[in-house]
């Protein structure tokens, strides 16, 4: 009864070690997810803010291109030449944004993976509060079985 008592304490204080363990991981890649996460929205942002000026950019370029029809060939050629240049640029910041995204996508997988590791980590304290509950129980049928031997050896 003893040795089984201990068994259950030592497996309660494993437990107990792996639950600290796990919250303190899952706490630091949660904060680093965060942060993370927060990094890509405030570069997001400003993807999109110098897209919107790239795209303002190009606008412009067309209403020069359209005004600069007596500059004839030479000015067509400079301003099919930047629009090409600003259109590359856009292209270069929505593949950023693509890219950005699927590393947004991916910090949120892992904070679903911590979600159900948390959860895992829940049913594992609750499963140390049991084993407590129990050496608890066992504590006291010793205690009672002690009564009981003392009783018994007061007897003969």
């Amino acid at each position: 009864m003893e040795t089984e008592r201990q068994m259950h304490q030592n497996e309660e204080k494993a437990l107990r070690a792996q639950v600290v363990e796990a919250e303190k991981r899952r706490d630091a890649v949660v904060q680093e997810a965060l942060k993370n996460v927060e990094a890509m929205k405030n570069e997001c942002n400003a993807l999109r803010v110098e897209k919107q000026k790239l795209s303002e950019g190009i606008e412009e370029m067309k209403i020069l291109v359209c005004n600069s029809h007596s500059r004839a060939e030479e000015g067509h050629h400079m301003s099919e030449v930047l629009e090409e240049r600003t259109v590359e640029e856009v292209i270069k910041w929505d593949e950023a944004i693509e890219a950005l995204q699927k590393e947004l996508d991916k910090v949120e997988d892992e904070k679903k993976r911590l979600s159900a590791e948390v959860a895992d980590l829940r049913v594992a304290h609750q499963t140390a509060d049991d084993l407590k509950i129990q050496v608890g129980a066992l504590e006291k049928d010793v205690a009672g079985l002690k009564v009981a031997e003392e009783i018994a050896l007061a007897r003969f």
